[in-house]
């Protein structure tokens, strides 16, 4: 039976953990149970940044094999990073001298010894917005690999517009937030994300709304955080107007699932918060409210009978031309 590494880490920079000393290996016997770990340190959700941010990673080498690792020389753990633009452009890393005392000299069977670090202060260049793939790689063993996308940085004093494209047209909403700039500011990340992109809306009742933002349909999923609620009482739910699902019982807000009323509808004033209302597509929001759907009264809700996409969602600032 393998034994299980012990992956624990402390708050320092630079932690590791050798076990006993015990005679070194030979070089045969050198990468053979050595074990690269990568681990990402952001908010919940899909691994993202805000350019000029930090990007937090902890590289962790573990010996999970039956003889010593001899590590006297020292290992460059900065300057195994590889990071890769999307369509494998390489960006170089800076390497950094080893202190080898800063590292155990012999990596015993089971024990283990890492770095945290900034990913982005070691690139050569500043990691501009794109998808990022990043891994560390050296000593003939390759780490697993992050996807880590670079977004630009959300301007909480700015006015924002976000655009919906559907397979039957284009719902533009302006954003609030001044009201609710949690939820705006939630919707933006996930939108650059593309967390939105391909999905469906998975219910929709004539006359009272539609709601997207679950991948599995069925109402249950969104990223696995939420939303605190932001209730402002001078904003009414009328046609047009985007809020996120509030999950029973709680008094917090999914992260994802939205909905979109058809009409003015009271009961979710005060209760849902609110964070857009459309400017544009009335011809195409009467369009998606005439889909046919089942009907149905229990899960799942009014699916519609043929799916209905939301090809992409995006974020932009108030005044910019799409695409942007």
């Amino acid at each position: 039976m393998m034994k299980r590494t012990r992956w624990a880490f402390g708050a320092a920079a630079l932690v590791f953990a050798a076990l006993a000393a015990t005679p070194a290996a030979g070089a045969a016997d050198q990468a053979a149970g050595l074990v690269a770990r990568l681990d990402f340190f952001g908010p919940p959700g899909p691994a993202f940044a805000y350019a000029g941010d930090p990007i937090t990673m902890r590289i962790s080498l573990a010996n999970e094999g039956a003889s010593p690792w001899n590590n006297e020389q020292g290992i460059d753990l900065a300057g195994g990073f590889v990071i890769e633009r999307g369509g494998g452009d390489a960006v170089g890393v800076k390497t950094q001298p080893v202190d080898r005392k800063q590292q155990p000299s012999l990596i015993a069977p089971q024990a283990f010894f890492g770095q945290t670090l900034d990913v982005a202060a070691i690139a050569r260049t500043p990691l501009a917005p794109g998808t990022y793939a990043i891994r560390w790689q050296g000593l003939g063993v390759i780490s697993n690999t992050f996807t880590v996308k670079v977004i630009p940085k959300f301007d909480a004093a700015a006015k924002y517009v976000a655009t919906l494209e559907t397979d039957y047209g284009t719902l533009e909403f302006d954003l609030r937030s001044d009201l609710a700039p949690k939820h705006v500011q939630n919707f933006y990340n996930l939108s650059y994300q593309g967390y939105y992109d391909g999905t469906t809306l998975h219910q929709i009742i004539k006359g009272v709304e539609l709601r997207g933002g679950d991948f599995t349909l069925t109402g249950k999923d969104f990223p696995p955080y939420l939303l605190d609620l932001e209730i402002a009482p001078n904003l009414k739910h009328q046609r047009g107007t985007l809020s996120m699902i509030r999950l029973g019982g709680a008094d917090l807000d999914s992260s994802s699932q939205f909905v979109i009323t058809l009409a003015a509808i009271p009961q979710y004033d005060g209760g849902l918060s609110i964070f857009g209302q459309m400017s544009k597509g009335e011809d195409v929001l009467a369009a998606l409210e005439s889909i046919p759907t089942t009907g149905q009264i229990q899960p799942p809700y009014y699916r519609p009978i043929r799916p209905v996409s939301l090809r992409t969602v995006t974020v932009r600032k108030a005044g910019e031309a799409p695409g942007l």
